[in-house]
Protein backbone atom coordinates (compact mmCIF):
# COMPACT_ATOMS: atom_id res chain seq x y z
CA UNK A 1 0.00 0.00 0.00
CA UNK A 2 1.46 3.29 -1.08
CA UNK A 3 1.27 5.93 1.92
CA UNK A 4 3.25 8.97 0.30
CA UNK A 5 0.00 10.78 -0.52
CA UNK A 6 -1.83 10.13 2.87
CA UNK A 7 -3.13 12.78 4.74
CA UNK A 8 -2.21 15.45 1.73
CA UNK A 9 -4.55 17.87 -0.05
CA UNK A 10 -4.77 17.56 -3.89
CA UNK A 11 -3.76 21.12 -4.90
CA UNK A 12 -6.36 23.12 -6.05
CA UNK A 13 -7.52 23.19 -9.65
CA UNK A 14 -8.04 26.50 -11.54
CA UNK A 15 -11.37 27.32 -13.46
CA UNK A 16 -9.19 28.50 -16.51
CA UNK A 17 -7.35 25.12 -16.77
CA UNK A 18 -7.62 22.53 -19.47
CA UNK A 19 -10.93 20.00 -19.60
CA UNK A 20 -8.56 17.13 -19.89
CA UNK A 21 -5.98 18.29 -17.13
CA UNK A 22 -8.14 18.20 -14.22
CA UNK A 23 -9.11 15.49 -11.43
CA UNK A 24 -12.72 14.32 -11.96
CA UNK A 25 -13.45 15.86 -8.34
CA UNK A 26 -16.31 17.78 -6.94
CA UNK A 27 -15.33 20.68 -4.73
CA UNK A 28 -18.82 21.11 -3.49
CA UNK A 29 -20.64 19.42 -0.46
CA UNK A 30 -23.52 17.07 -1.21
CA UNK A 31 -26.15 20.20 -0.26
CA UNK A 32 -23.92 22.50 -2.29
CA UNK A 33 -24.27 20.29 -5.16
CA UNK A 34 -28.49 19.56 -5.07
CA UNK A 35 -28.41 23.71 -5.04
CA UNK A 36 -26.75 23.47 -8.32
CA UNK A 37 -28.77 21.02 -9.99
CA UNK A 38 -32.30 22.68 -9.22
CA UNK A 39 -31.12 25.78 -10.54
CA UNK A 40 -30.63 23.84 -13.42
CA UNK A 41 -33.89 21.91 -13.01
CA UNK A 42 -35.90 25.36 -12.13
CA UNK A 43 -34.61 26.78 -15.85
CA UNK A 44 -35.06 23.90 -17.81
CA UNK A 45 -38.46 23.16 -16.41
CA UNK A 46 -39.48 26.88 -17.80
CA UNK A 47 -37.25 26.88 -21.29
CA UNK A 48 -36.49 23.26 -22.39
CA UNK A 49 -36.79 22.89 -26.23
CA UNK A 50 -34.53 19.67 -26.68
CA UNK A 51 -31.84 17.55 -24.89
CA UNK A 52 -29.12 16.33 -27.41
CA UNK A 53 -26.75 13.90 -26.51
CA UNK A 54 -23.36 14.90 -28.02
CA UNK A 55 -20.40 12.29 -28.37
CA UNK A 56 -18.60 13.92 -25.53
CA UNK A 57 -21.70 15.85 -23.70
CA UNK A 58 -24.88 17.37 -23.92
CA UNK A 59 -26.62 20.36 -25.66
CA UNK A 60 -29.75 22.32 -24.42
CA UNK A 61 -31.49 24.26 -26.50
CA UNK A 62 -33.76 26.43 -24.41
CA UNK A 63 -36.02 29.70 -25.19
CA UNK A 64 -34.30 32.66 -25.17
CA UNK A 65 -35.08 35.39 -22.02
CA UNK A 66 -32.86 37.62 -20.68
CA UNK A 67 -34.15 35.77 -17.26
CA UNK A 68 -33.37 32.36 -18.41
CA UNK A 69 -29.61 33.52 -19.88
CA UNK A 70 -28.94 35.13 -16.22
CA UNK A 71 -30.14 31.97 -14.83
CA UNK A 72 -28.04 29.57 -17.09
CA UNK A 73 -24.67 31.83 -16.81
CA UNK A 74 -25.14 31.72 -12.86
CA UNK A 75 -24.98 28.04 -13.42
CA UNK A 76 -22.32 27.93 -15.35
CA UNK A 77 -20.94 29.57 -13.10
CA UNK A 78 -21.32 27.74 -9.93
CA UNK A 79 -20.96 24.57 -12.06
CA UNK A 80 -17.60 25.57 -13.73
CA UNK A 81 -16.25 26.50 -9.90
CA UNK A 82 -16.99 22.70 -8.99
CA UNK A 83 -15.99 20.59 -11.80
CA UNK A 84 -13.50 22.47 -13.80
CA UNK A 85 -13.28 19.25 -15.85
CA UNK A 86 -16.86 20.03 -17.36
CA UNK A 87 -16.39 22.82 -20.32
CA UNK A 88 -19.66 24.44 -20.21
CA UNK A 89 -20.71 27.41 -22.61
CA UNK A 90 -23.71 29.65 -23.07
CA UNK A 91 -24.52 30.70 -26.49
CA UNK A 92 -27.45 32.56 -27.85
CA UNK A 93 -28.94 32.05 -31.07
CA UNK A 94 -31.75 34.01 -32.06
CA UNK A 95 -34.55 33.10 -30.19
CA UNK A 96 -33.03 30.27 -28.56
CA UNK A 97 -29.89 29.79 -25.79
CA UNK A 98 -27.63 26.95 -25.89
CA UNK A 99 -26.29 25.04 -22.79
CA UNK A 100 -23.40 23.30 -23.97
CA UNK A 101 -21.65 20.96 -21.55
CA UNK A 102 -18.39 18.42 -22.68
CA UNK A 103 -16.32 16.37 -20.55
CA UNK A 104 -14.25 13.53 -20.40
CA UNK A 105 -15.34 9.75 -20.89
CA UNK A 106 -14.70 9.64 -17.01
CA UNK A 107 -17.54 12.10 -16.82
CA UNK A 108 -20.08 9.99 -18.89
CA UNK A 109 -21.94 9.43 -15.33
CA UNK A 110 -22.15 13.41 -14.41
CA UNK A 111 -23.00 14.19 -17.91
CA UNK A 112 -25.59 11.42 -18.13
CA UNK A 113 -27.05 12.76 -15.22
CA UNK A 114 -27.35 16.34 -16.39
CA UNK A 115 -29.41 14.83 -18.93
CA UNK A 116 -31.72 12.66 -17.09
CA UNK A 117 -32.64 16.32 -15.25
CA UNK A 118 -32.85 17.93 -18.54
CA UNK A 119 -35.54 14.82 -18.93
CA UNK A 120 -37.37 15.32 -15.88
CA UNK A 121 -37.82 19.02 -16.43
CA UNK A 122 -40.16 18.17 -19.58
Amino acid sequence: MDHRNRGRQAPAVGISGPVTASPLICSRSGAQVVEIAQLLLAVVSQALIECEQLPDGIRLRLRASDETEAALREYVTREKACCPFLALSVERRGGELLLEVHGPAEAGPILALLSQLAGRAR
